[in-house]
């Protein structure tokens, strides 16, 4: 004869699938594979012949919760309101114990768009527990090596694309929780200077690039800096003597400003010892230095700057708080 358990979401068992078992004369057990998360099934055991069936008392159990994505939100520059991270972004998750590495941190998993792009697809099957985990998230997602070290530590880099780094974290996240909304953070900041051109100005010429340079060559400007997406704490590896930025050249107006973004990771400089430089007209350079300022991730700074012949100067910084988001706290 046979044993087996007939496994249902009914009560009444239909629509049940059979699972042979596994026995060792008193105790039965078997593995049903596939089923459904957070979800209550019904089952008995049963003897057959193969001409009649025994079945036992119909019992239930509840499958766990697994672990998703509801919703990832960030606030873009230039906004103070959170909104939905577009699916174009390349994320990146883990998760672990609230304060402590855990071994589900060994995996990264990348987060993907599904189809049509109306949510967030979480490949990983992480069945929710009563303990509390949090899923962290950063962007742009890299497996290993240059971008993610393979615990908490995500490389963010000063560069030329202005590539803008995010990382972030979920509530807990429990078996009556199971569904994380993540709140991604800024690691860099993002400087704005408003280029215009005076009305007496009457060269009329075009700005084709913008340097910032340290004037004594001091460690001022980073390049390279690790952030810790489970704490927030930004640590600088490396400096730069200078950063240029390329774009396409324009002829600055002189009531309507044109905007070249930098973005940068944190620093702070006293007055004089950073250099703006702009390359404006054939071969013309205009120089000013920048006042004291402090950089801050997530903060955005914008310097207008006015251009006049070979000369030029920048007005009052604006600086632009975080967003509203950034009002919660990595650990909740």
């Amino acid at each position: 004869g046979n044993c087996y358990f007939l496994i249902s979401p009914y009560n009444n068992l239909n629509d049940s699938v059979r699972w042979y078992t596994a026995n060792d004369s008193s105790i039965y057990t078997t593995k049903a594979k596939n089923l459904a998360p957070n979800t209550t099934y019904y089952y008995a055991l049963c003897a057959s012949d193969n001409k009649s069936e025994i079945r036992g008392d119909i019992k239930s159990f509840k499958t766990s919760s697994i672990l998703s994505i509801h919703s990832i939100e960030f606030v873009p520059w230039g906004n103070q309101k959170p909104e939905a991270l577009p699916y174009t972004y390349d994320i990146g998750t883990f998760i672990a114990y609230a304060r402590n590495i855990s071994p589900y941190s060994k995996t990264i998993t990348e987060v993907t768009a599904n189809k049509g792009l109306a949510s967030w697809n979480y490949p990983a099957t992480y069945p929710a527990d009563t303990t509390n985990l949090k899923m962290f998230a950063y962007s742009p997602y890299s497996a290993f090596g240059s971008s993610f070290t393979g615990d908490s530590n995500f490389y963010i880099y000063t560069n030329k694309y202005n590539v803008d780094y995010l990382y972030g974290s979920s509530d807990n996240l429990n078996s009556t929780n199971p569904a994380a909304d993540i709140k991604m953070h800024h690691a860099l900041a993002r400087i704005v200077f408003s280029i215009t051109r005076s009305s007496d100005d009457n060269t009329g010429n075009e700005v084709s690039s913008l340097t910032i340079r340290s004037i004594n060559g001091d460690n001022i400007i980073p390049s390279e800096g690790v952030v810790d997406i489970m704490t927030g704490d930004i640590s600088i590896k490396d400096y730069l003597v200078d950063t240029e930025r390329s774009f396409d050249s324009f002829i600055p107006d002189t009531k309507t400003p044109t905007n070249v973004e930098y973005l940068s990771l944190p620093t702070s400089f006293n007055d004089g010892e950073i250099m703006l430089e702009l390359n404006y007209g054939t071969d013309q350079l205009v120089f000013m230095t920048l006042p004291t300022s402090n950089w801050e991730s997530g903060y955005e700074y914008d310097y207008p700057v006015t251009i006049e012949d070979s000369k030029a100067e920048i007005g009052n910084v604006h600086v632009q708080p975080k967003g509203e988001v950034y009002v919660s706290n990595m650990w909740g």
